[in-house]
């Protein structure tokens, strides 16, 4: 899904620097950012990667934060970050990889 399709669609984007999603969803963004920054640049430079999700009825795309180009900065937590979206109440949980660079 682009991100047009996602504006159509209502879909927030998950930014820390603005108050559009919930905090625990916005606190599981910023541990991402933290895993991926102490991780270092690896893997290939990708865009439009990140979660897609509903929580409370609204849908979410949260991508990663990163100081990083690198997919692998990312990727190789993607399945915490998960469990995470989940503990918290997450459903439709979708990753999507995004498109090389």
């Amino acid at each position: 899904m682009n991100r047009t399709e996602r504006e159509k669609l209502g879909v927030v984007m998950v930014n820390p620097r603005k108050s559009n999603a919930p905090q625990e969803v916005i606190d599981i963004q910023l541990w991402w950012k933290e895993k991926a920054d102490a991780y270092g640049d690896k893997g290939s430079c990708v865009i439009g990667a990140g979660f897609e999700f509903k929580y409370g009825g609204q849908h979410y795309f949260m991508p990663p934060i990163g100081c990083w180009q690198g997919s692998y900065s990312w990727e190789y937590c993607k399945d915490e970050v998960y469990e995470k979206l989940e503990a918290i109440g997450a459903q439709e949980i979708r990753y999507h990889w995004g498109f090389l660079d």
